[in-house]
């Protein structure tokens, strides 16, 4: 059994089966460090490589030296329709499932105070709120098979070690086990108090369902300096309040093949509600040399104060018509995330002020996030098996991005770009499926003396392994493949 299925395991194991269950684990820190920031029209267009080009809302987040490259004032704001579909490939079994949803990306204003002396700086400050990342999205997998039933591993939880009595009061294992004791599903063996029977053979093949829905956003007011000295060098910082607000609901879902079983059917269903708040900083330098501009930023860590919220639930449907539905209580936990810092280096060559080349190479090592306890909870928890998880499966990811702005006349601008990501996985994780990223993107935009409206597209494709039960029985994980799509539509005056 590869590591990382192991890991995935362990995260998945912890948190439904423990008496006292927490729903942290190393999922977390991967999911909340990697940002898709919804950025302007123009930089979307151009792929998102936009660190060193500057004059542009868009810089707060990515480099906020590029305020300082403001002439006059700004004020900007876009919207998003953004899409995503995955297709879930098992045993030959191919459904696909799709979630779309409008939101505000962006909107911002930067008050630049005019110089005349080119002695003196241009200084702008700006305020920004941007989303930083879109969660929402279905999985749907439509009647394949399992080698064998999570109940199984329900039932093994327990086997020779727990006492019926307290599965009965919810003291141990009240988020698996016990519910499957409630639903009917576990049964005591005889007069042993510590021994159980299923009411189907869990090591024979079932067929199964799972259906998982998350929503919620990343999002961050960004407060903001530039100022640009000699139209040389040009610094700025951005001082963030990032907001996370995440759920999730899963349900895996069995049907009995054995026709002498009383159960017809049964599922499980996890609930999983995460909000909380942190703070960043972000430094940026660029360097002006006529036609070419080349750019420096650092993020500083984020450290997020998170509360999780979460139940869980068995339904469990008999052939006699009979059902139970146990529900357990409502968990709640309070912990700190800390995300890595990134690197982003960056470049813009200006063309006669007809056609711009971007570039941006951006840096994260996934393997320095982490978890941490709240010293004011009476049991604090270390954390260490999921910070070991994730330095053992995570790695550095190196992500290039590129991007093209042609000036077509006067008023019209035409853009593209495109960017790669490599896998954030170590070779020790054995993932199966492809995780690194593609994107391309396309925008336009009409561009007056003192306003502009425009439009731009972007994509990216990437796969994700995904296991719903012990990775040893499940055998080979289930294949998503991912594909997101935006569509940016903004515009703004300057003044």
């Amino acid at each position: 059994m590869k590591n990382f299925r192991l890991l995935i395991l362990l995260g998945a194991i912890f948190m439904c089966t423990n008496s006292d269950a927490l729903a942290q684990n190393e999922l977390d820190v991967f999911r909340f460090s990697r940002d898709s920031p919804i950025l302007t029209v123009r930089a979307t267009g151009m792929g998102g490589a936009y660190g060193a080009l500057g004059a542009d809302l868009s810089s707060a987040g990515l480099n906020p030296a590029g305020l300082g490259m403001y002439r006059r004032s700004d004020m900007s704001a876009a919207i998003s329709i953004n899409s995503k579909n995955v297709k879930a490939n098992h045993n030959l079994i191919i459904t696909s499932a799709s979630k779309a949803q409008t939101d505000i990306g962006s909107f911002g204003v930067a008050l630049t105070t005019p110089s005349v002396n080119p002695d003196m700086p241009f200084v702008t400050i700006a305020y920004n709120f941007q989303k930083r990342a879109i969660y929402s999205g279905v999985i749907d997998l439509d009647r394949s098979n399992l080698n064998s039933s999570l109940l199984g591993v329900f039932h093994n939880n327990v086997e020779g070690t727990t006492d019926y009595t307290n599965l009965d009061n919810g003291s141990a294992f009240t988020f698996s086990s016990s519910l499957a004791w409630y639903a009917y599903l576990l049964d005591p063996n005889g007069s042993q108090i510590d021994s159980y029977t299923t009411p189907f053979d869990t090591n024979e093949e079932v067929e199964y369902s799972y259906f998982m829905e998350e929503d919620g956003t990343k999002d961050e007011h960004q407060f903001s300096i530039g100022c640009t000295l000699n139209e040389i060098i040009s610094v700025g910082a951005t001082v963030s309040s990032s907001n996370i607000s995440y759920s999730q609901q899963s349900t895996h879902s069995e049907t009995v093949l054995d026709p002498d079983s009383d159960v017809a059917s049964w599922e499980y269903t996890n609930t999983l509600f995460i909000d909380g708040s942190g703070y960043n900083l972000k430094l940026g330098a660029i360097a002006n040399a006529d036609w070419l501009k080349l750019g420096l930023a650092w993020h500083s860590p984020t450290r997020f104060n998170l509360v999780d919220t979460y139940w869980n639930s068995v339904n469990s449907y008999f052939k006699d018509g009979s059902f139970y539905n146990p529900e357990s209580p409502t968990g709640s936990y309070e912990y700190y995330l800390r995300t890595p810092s990134k690197l982003i280096l960056s470049s813009a060559v200006i063309v006669d002020k007809y056609v711009i080349i971007t570039a941006d190479y951006e840096t994260i090592d996934l393997s320095k996030g982490s978890l941490e306890g709240i010293d004011n909870w009476s049991i604090p928890y270390g954390f260490d098996a999921e910070n070991a998880a994730v330095e053992t499966s995570y790695t550095r990811t190196h992500e290039a991005r590129i991007g093209l702005e042609a000036r077509i006349n006067k008023y019209w601008r035409a853009r593209i770009g495109s960017g790669l990501t490599t896998s954030p996985f170590t070779n020790e994780a054995g993932v199966e499926a492809n995780p690194a990223r593609t994107r391309f993107s396309l925008g336009a935009e009409y561009r007056l003396e003192e306003k502009y409206l425009g439009i731009a597209w972007t994509g990216s494709w990437y796969d994700e392994d995904l296991y719903v039960t012990d990775p040893s029985l499940q055998g080979t994980p289930i294949n998503l493949s991912v594909s997101q799509t935006m569509l940016v539509i903004g515009g703004g005056i300057r003044f």
